[in-house]
C-alpha cells in the first residue's frame, strides 16, 4: 500500500504528464516500449528515461528499436540516450523526475506547515466542515490530501490554486 506523499507523487507526474520509455532486460537483449504516462511505480525492474513529452518518446522508440537488437541493458540506455540528445529530445532517469516530485510535494507540506503556524488554516479548516456538513468528505486528512493535490496541480501547471 502506497503512502499518502507517493500518492501525491503519482498525481503530480500525472498533472505534468511525463512521458517515459522503458528498457528491460529480455532473453535477446533487451524490450524496450512506451509509458505514456510514469508514475512512482512504473520502473519497477526495468529502467525509465523521461520525456515531457509522449510524441518524443514515441518517435525516438521508432527510431532507436532497430538498433537494439543484441545490445545489454547499459548499452540499450546509452543508444536510446544518444538518439534523443540527436533529436534534440532530453531524458531524464524516472529516479530524477521522482526527486523533483517528491521535491514539490515538501513545498506543499511546508506551504501547508506554514498555513498553520500563520492561522491562515483556518479558512481550509472552516472549508472542511463545510464539505463535511454536506456530506462530501468525513475525515479530515482525506479532505487535506485533497488541498494536497489542487495545490500540486497549480504547481504543476503554473495556475494558482
Amino acid at each position: 500500500m502506497s503512502t499518502r506523499n507517493e500518492r501525491l507523487v503519482d498525481h503530480y507526474l500525472r498533472a505534468i504528464g511525463i512521458a517515459g520509455i522503458y528498457v528491460e532486460p529480455a532473453p535477446a537483449g533487451v524490450s524496450v516500449g512506451l509509458v505514456p504516462v510514469v508514475t512512482i511505480t512504473a520502473g519497477t525492474g526495468r529502467r525509465i528515461l523521461c520525456c515531457a513529452r509522449e510524441a518524443d518518446a514515441s518517435s525516438i522508440l521508432v527510431l532507436v528499436k532497430p538498433a537494439l537488437a543484441g545490445l545489454d541493458l547499459p548499452a540499450a540506455v546509452a543508444q536510446i540516450t544518444a538518439v534523443a540528445r540527436d533529436q534534440g529530445v532530453g531524458l531524464t532517469p524516472l529516479e530524477t523526475v521522482i526527486g523533483r516530485a517528491r521535491t514539490a510535494i515538501h513545498t506543499v507540506n511546508d506551504q501547508i506547515d506554514a498555513m498553520r503556524a500563520t492561522g491562515d488554516l483556518r479558512q481550509l479548516n472552516r472549508e472542511f466542515r463545510e464539505a463535511r456538513g454536506r456530506g462530501e468528505v468525513m475525515i479530515y486528512a482525506d479532505f487535506l490530501h485533497v488541498r494536497k493535490e489542487q495545490m500540486l496541480f497549480a504547481i504543476a501547471t503554473g495556475l494558482r490554486p
